[in-house]
């Protein structure tokens, strides 16, 4: 079997060790080329395969390489612009999140993919964790029935610091330019789309507010607070980069019992039967490139490259998580006002007639 031909766009530390595996051990997908503008990391690239080869260059990259698909790791300012140009050339995308922080960058993206009759599909990789993969499960099995609440805690003690090059030693997280923001763009997107899988639903409405470190002249929010409604549900996350410890917890209440994720366990506590506890061999906050999980979604990639039919939900996805994180910011900004979350492009909902 012939196998598709990729090129990482970026190859920082989440490519080399999250993404690369998979694609070392793939029957159906290789990587035959990388594209960075360090030296530095085209040649730890160039070290993983004797048939790899490393542009600095997009332009070059497309005119030596024919590719079916593009792996796109770099910073998030640039993933529209870069996804956009991939699909220009006829490849698909797979992108790091976020997809983009501007709806004008999203439609723009409809647009190519349909034009191109390719895929854009955004890394949610936090869904294929086992311990999520494990409570998706058991809320579609009905063992806590409906769910009506769910909470999800994100502790962290610092800012996971990015590949950098010794020209530029500054981490791109903290600038405000290249992140697109803090806390809420590097942990908030997964937050958001795990908190919609978990409901099982489409969000309505956002209330948050957020805190930046005084001496932080980006003014990067380092902790978010974030209400989420739903038409028959709601949900809290909580952010942070300024906790004594590192934690993932998620609190899940339905109608018939709750499930509470504890980074590296379960308690499923059903109304009428008798509380279980499940383990896991690895905690959520364990590191950060979780290289197993990118090994159960890379198929999800190349089957929407595969099946046109099976496209668009991935993709969609990623468009709530935009809304919600545009409605977000903008909530913060008004005094935690209430804000109304849309689909980027679709109609706005209209008030119900008395």
């Amino acid at each position: 079997m012939t196998k598709l031909r990729g090129a990482f766009i970026g190859f920082g530390k989440i490519a080399e060790l999250g993404h690369w595996p998979s694609y070392a051990a793939s029957r159906e997908a290789e990587i035959v080329a990388v594209m960075d503008p360090s030296p530095e990391r085209q040649k730890i690239a160039e070290a993983l395969s004797p048939n790899l080869h490393a542009y600095g260059y997009m332009d070059d990259l497309f005119r030596d390489q024919k590719l079916d698909f593009v792996d796109i790791c770099t910073p998030p300012s640039s993933h529209a612009e870069l996804a956009l140009k991939a699909l220009s050339h006829g490849c698909h995308v797979l992108c790091e999140k976020p997809l983009t922080l501007k709806p004008a960058e999203y439609a723009a993206l409809a647009q190519a993919m349909a034009k191109a009759k390719k895929t854009v599909f955004t890394v949610h990789n936090w869904k294929c964790a086992p311990i999520f993969q494990k409570a998706f499960d058991l809320i579609k099995e009905g063992r806590i029935g409906r769910v009506w609440h769910a909470d999800i805690f994100t502790l962290r003690n610092n800012v996971c610091q990015g590949a950098t090059s010794a020209q530029d030693a500054t981490d791109w997280r903290k600038n405000a330019a290249i992140a697109g923001g803090g806390i809420l763009v590097d942990h908030g997107w997964h937050a958001f789309y795990l908190l919609k899988n978990l409901v099982g639903a489409e969000p309505q409405k956002v209330l948050a507010k957020m805190a930046t470190a005084p001496d932080d002249p980006e003014g990067l929010e380092e902790t978010a607070q974030v209400l989420v409604q739903f038409p028959e549900a709601d949900g809290y996350i909580h952010l942070t980069w300024r906790a004594e410890t590192r934690r993932n917890t998620a609190a899940i209440q339905g109608q018939a019992g709750s499930l509470l994720i504890d980074d590296d366990r379960i308690l499923l506590n059903p109304r009428n039967g008798k509380p279980e506890e499940i383990k896991f061999g690895a905690a959520l906050s364990a590191g950060s490139h979780h290289a197993d999980w990118f090994e159960t979604l890379l198929p999800q990639f190349l089957e929407e490259i595969k099946n046109p039919a099976k496209r668009g939900a991935n993709f969609q996805e990623a468009g709530w998580c935009l809304g919600l994180t545009s409605a977000a910011y903008q909530s913060n900004l008004q005094g935690f006002k209430e804000i109304e979350v849309s689909l980027p492009g679709s109609p706005k909902r209209q008030a119900a007639l008395a």
